[in-house]
């Protein structure tokens, strides 16, 4: 084909923010922390904080899976990851668990560990002209505090949330 390169120049970049740039797991552990002493639930649940934790992410994983199928809305996703975790420690307080989901939801995205240099990466990228775009399944409010208390927004063009645009993005099929 004339005039075609055999090495195209790459002008757009796109990166997912949870588990690429923004360390959700770090993050989630200083939140649940938090929860755990707020809600003083040492004492409601007699375990240590790394059994709630461990829990909390079997929970969060299994119901972010029930959610991408389109089998739980997002709303029963936000509460029922704490509602199983506190069900596991033999503790039935639906009022408790909401209060717990508001609080993570409110606390989460302050949070502001990322993954080794991920600015370095994105300032470097920037620097050769890249546009940079981020595609999420996050919840577009809480994508959007993450991305400002982190100090990545200035860094993408495009933001697309899975809620802002009413579809989840494609998930990596594993086959063995």
């Amino acid at each position: 084909i004339p005039g075609f390169s055999l090495f195209m120049k790459y002008k757009h970049l796109f990166f997912d923010l949870d588990h690429t740039l923004w360390d959700f797991d770090a993050n989630a552990r200083e939140t649940l922390a938090e929860l755990y002493a707020i809600f003083d639930l040492n004492n409601r649940i007699n375990t240590a904080f790394e059994d709630f934790f461990l829990k909390y992410l079997f929970h969060n994983e299994v119901l972010w899976d029930r959610y991408h199928k389109g089998l739980i809305t997002s709303e029963e996703l936000k509460w029922k990851r704490m509602w199983r975790t506190m069900l596991d420690f033999k503790v039935a307080d639906e009022p408790l668990a909401r209060d717990m989901s508001g609080k993570f939801l409110e606390i989460l995205p302050t949070k502001k560990v990322l993954f080794p240099h991920t600015i370095e990466i994105l300032n470097y990228l920037k620097g050769k002209n890249y546009e940079l775009h981020l595609i999420t399944n996050g919840f577009e409010k809480t994508q959007w505090s993450k991305l400002n208390n982190s100090g990545l927004s200035s860094y993408f063009t495009h933001v697309i949330t899975s809620e802002g645009s009413n579809s989840l993005k494609p998930q990596k099929e594993i086959f063995d």
